[in-house]
């Protein structure tokens, strides 16, 4: 992940172990990223409807991610750590929504996935769609789609 102009927010699954900007950090610098939900904007004729995904009772979870550290250039030449969240095709339960979802880790697959030595193919093999039987989802108010908003309005169900 080497963009000098910004950084990578999400990397496809389906090449990030082969494409120039995010196989090293695939291979060697893998992490977790943790969360309780994410959003997702569904396409409607009246523009893109804003949905929270979440697993059941709301428990804390981890996506698969990979990080570095690059160069800002400018005013202010720096070194900067950013990560990326690794993305692949939505499941049944999300597909509704949008076509694609970040890879959802479950408690064992987290541990093999920070392995060092994990080998290529054994990871390849975890970045599939969670299952998505304890999955769910509920439109939110557009109120999340700035990044200036932190609180708990952004998990509001939205209001007919």
């Amino acid at each position: 992940m080497k963009d000098k102009n910004k950084a990578q927010i999400n990397a496809r699954a389906e090449t990030v172990l082969s494409k120039p900007m995010f196989k090293h950090s695939a291979l060697n610098r893998r992490c977790l990223v943790l969360a309780s939900g994410w959003y997702e904007w569904h396409a409607m004729p009246h523009g893109k409807q804003p949905y929270r995904i979440y697993l059941k009772d709301n428990c804390m979870f981890a996506f698969a991610g990979i990080w570095t550290t690059w160069h800002a250039e400018g005013e202010e030449s720096k070194d900067v750590d950013s990560y990326a969240i690794i993305t692949t095709e939505a499941n049944s339960v999300t597909a509704r929504i949008h076509p694609r979802m970040p890879v959802v880790l479950g408690s064992k697959t987290c541990e093999y996935w920070l392995a060092a030595n994990e080998k290529e193919t054994r990871l390849k093999a975890m970045l599939r769609p969670y299952d998505g039987k304890d999955l769910f989802g509920y439109p939110v108010s557009n109120y999340v789609s700035s990044p200036k908003n932190t609180d708990a309005k952004c998990i509001e169900p939205l209001r007919s």
